[in-house]
């Protein structure tokens, strides 16, 4: 009977440090893990059209309720709030439709301000490549939130991962420090001694402190993700729909020359500097325009 009671405690031993070791090998010290999400597909930036309306975000999709009230929401219901909610782009959008007004204010003066004012058709090609910046300022924007609200999105995944780890390996462990507690004072403790059950102990007050950081980092990653879809104060009440994070494939082969060229189409800074440098070059012929004047406004009187 001892025989076999130390068999048994031996066995139990060797599963908790192999759980221990499992457990402080998967707990990193930054629970909320920085695990790389998959990037959606960005909108195409603006070329260069005669004028860009401002276009109204689009509406938020119904949120599918959970058994106690409260919607789950996936990570296009939140890319989608996002877009609605986000302080920063409603401010730039106000400033793209403040740029589209000014320049149709600007197309509406007819000949006869071109008599008094000799660039004002170049004022007017201006005009036009503010709308383009403007623009293009509001897709990187727009790309830089919904990247933001991807990578918050999973980061929170995964730290409820790390999360559900940690309360597993504990339960676990704390099983094991029972039955080794209880093994120590019955009658056959075999192998067990006090100084073990320390160690044992020890190892468990570890692994309830990675739980901890765990907990925090959830609630941190779940905190980001509230502020950057502007929700942070609370007054939308959800829940993320995934549980794991998704399996990564790439099932086509691309190219490097492949890669440049989506990078190329898919960048809006490039819309925005071409758009500037146009405007800079335009005031050199608007310049021209105006002799026998000390002095002249430029594009920077009117615009940044």
């Amino acid at each position: 009977m001892q025989r076999s009671a130390a068999t048994t405690v031996s066995a139990c031993l060797a599963r908790a440090a192999v759980a221990l070791g499992f457990v402080v090998a998967l707990l990193p010290n930054d629970s909320r893990g920085q695990q790389p999400a998959p990037v959606l597909p960005t909108v195409r930036i603006p070329g260069l059209p005669a004028a860009v309306r401002a276009k109204k975000p689009a509406q938020p999709p119904k949120e599918e309720k959970s058994n106690d009230g409260v919607p789950e929401l996936s990570l296009g219901d939140c890319i989608a709030i996002a877009i609605e909610r986000q302080p920063s782009l409603r401010a730039m959008r106000s400033s793209q439709e403040a740029t589209a007004a000014g320049q149709h204010a600007l197309n509406n003066i007819g000949r006869l301000g071109s008599l008094l004012s000799p660039d004002l058709p170049i004022r007017k090609e201006q005009a036009q490549r503010g709308v383009i910046a403007a623009a293009a300022d509001l897709q990187k924007l727009h790309n830089e939130v919904v990247h933001d609200v991807t990578r918050l999105y999973y980061t929170v995944v995964y730290a409820r991962q790390q999360q559900q780890l940690a309360d597993d390996v504990v339960a676990q462990v704390e099983t094991f420090v029972d039955i080794a507690r209880k093994l120590l004072n019955s009658a056959t403790p075999g192998d067990m001694t006090q100084a073990k059950l320390d160690v044992m102990m020890i190892a468990l007050t570890k692994i309830k402190i990675l739980q901890a950081k765990a907990h925090a980092g959830v609630k941190s990653a779940e905190a980001g993700l509230r502020e950057i879809m502007g929700v942070a104060d609370r007054s939308l009440k959800f829940r993320i729909k995934d549980k794991e994070l998704p399996l990564m494939g790439q099932n086509v082969a691309l190219t490097e020359q492949q890669i440049v060229d989506m990078a190329l189409g898919r960048r809006p800074e490039l819309a925005l500097a071409a758009a500037a440098a146009d405007a800079f070059r335009l005031e050199v012929y608007a310049q021209g325009k105006l002799r026998f004047r000390r002095s002249v406004p430029t594009l920077s009187s009117a615009s940044d």
